[in-house]
């Protein structure tokens, strides 16, 4: 073979290759389909900055699932957003930014408590509305409208009673972070399949934070708590009735019994699933328990009457 013709064959041969390697790149941006980017969901809103007033906010985030590729649509939107929140005053109250003023016969931070000028002479009784935001119209005044809580469901110390807290809270002197001492925690309901409470105030109480009312008596000066019963006795007055509830039987820490209103109500954005406190319905459990009478597995009923 001349010189001549090996180098046409080896012309050739560079000109297939280079073909055939063009052919392939064509078939692989040919199997390349677009990808579009997609987002993740947005997380849950994260907790308003401010209790009330006129310039509460909240938060929340998402993040890329999926980034773009093969010439797909990038993300269109952002990664965080916000929304207005309790952007209100009780009692008609003035909003501020983060507060409320009040007018003169209400107090706190958003105007949600009452002054009330105890009446000496005739003494009074100060009870728990548990479950609810108001006080009975019996005659019973607010002093304030607080949030359920007490020790965490899985731990063994701190104390072992609910607390009706103040939604606007105090502070003297604080060390940043936890140190060696108790926890305190929101309440939330428990119900799953057993609901007895009526739906007059809310229609969904699973995992929901408790609130609760801190109530004046100024008249009656006596107060009692009955579990099992939903009248008072003859000469007393019925503050509210409903069911006794408290931690459920089988976590670490225990609480006090409590009397939550049958128609209990629910705080405005606790619908997350924190799981602090707990709220669980009371059963009757027979054998030392009389049965009949009680009957095993019913819900405990309870009211709470002044005089």
């Amino acid at each position: 073979m001349s010189s001549y013709q090996l180098m046409l064959l080896l012309a050739v041969s560079l000109l297939l290759v280079q073909l055939s390697e063009s052919g392939w790149h064509r078939l692989r941006r040919r199997g390349c389909s677009p990808v579009n980017c997609e987002w993740n969901n947005w997380s849950e809103w994260g907790v308003c900055n401010h209790p009330c007033g006129s310039a509460g906010s909240q938060n929340r985030s998402r993040s890329v699932r999926r980034g773009s590729s093969c010439g797909g649509a990038g993300c269109t939107g952002g990664s965080t957003s916000s929304q207005a929140c309790n952007r209100f005053c009780h009692n008609g109250g003035s909003p501020m930014e983060g507060y409320c003023t009040c007018p003169d016969v209400f107090w706190g931070t958003c105007c949600g408590e009452r002054i009330v000028t105890p009446k000496t002479s005739t003494g009074g009784a100060v009870y728990i509305r548990w479950g609810r935001k108001v006080c009975p119209q019996n005659g019973a005044e607010l002093l304030y409208s607080g949030i359920a809580a007490g020790s965490h469901y899985t731990l063994s110390g701190g104390g072992s009673n609910y607390l009706c807290l103040p939604r606007d809270p105090e502070w003297g002197k604080t060390v940043a972070g936890f140190q060696s001492g108790g926890y305190l925690a929101g309440a939330e309901y428990e119900m799953y399949s057993n609901n007895p409470f009526s739906e007059a105030n809310a229609k969904s109480l699973q995992d929901n934070d408790v609130p609760c009312a801190v109530c004046y008596v100024p008249t009656r000066p006596s107060k009692l708590m009955i579990p099992a019963k939903l009248s008072c006795p003859p000469m007393w007055t019925k503050e509210y009735s409903g069911y006794l509830m408290a931690e459920y039987y089988a976590h670490r820490g225990r609480t006090t019994y409590v009397c939550v209103d049958n128609a209990p109500e629910v705080i405005q954005g606790g619908a997350a699933i924190r799981k602090g406190a707990l709220f669980y319905n009371t059963e009757a459990f027979c054998g030392s328990l009389p049965c009949p009478s009680y009957v095993n597995g019913w819900e405990i009923t309870c009211v709470v009457c002044s005089r």
